[in-house]
């Protein structure tokens, strides 16, 4: 969880990252996962809560077998 901050990208990223060497995500796919999630938060604290806030951002990353994809709820 994180909060609808954008000064939280940093460790937004940092989580991704973990995540993907964890996970054994190449770089590339790393970097491609890293820009929809960096557009999904921006969006989700700009237009979502219009603005900075302490109100929570979820973020979960799951890997399987299948090629990387997006998924919304």
């Amino acid at each position: 969880m994180f909060h609808a901050r954008l000064a939280e990208l940093r460790a937004m990223r940092t989580f991704l990252e973990r995540f993907c060497d964890s996970s054994g995500v190449g770089g590339d796919s790393c970097l491609r996962l890293n820009l929809v999630l960096e557009e999904l938060f921006t969006n989700t604290i700009r237009h979502g809560y219009r603005g900075d806030c302490d109100a929570p951002v979820w973020v979960s990353l799951a890997r399987d077998t299948s090629p990387l994809r997006a998924i919304s709820a």
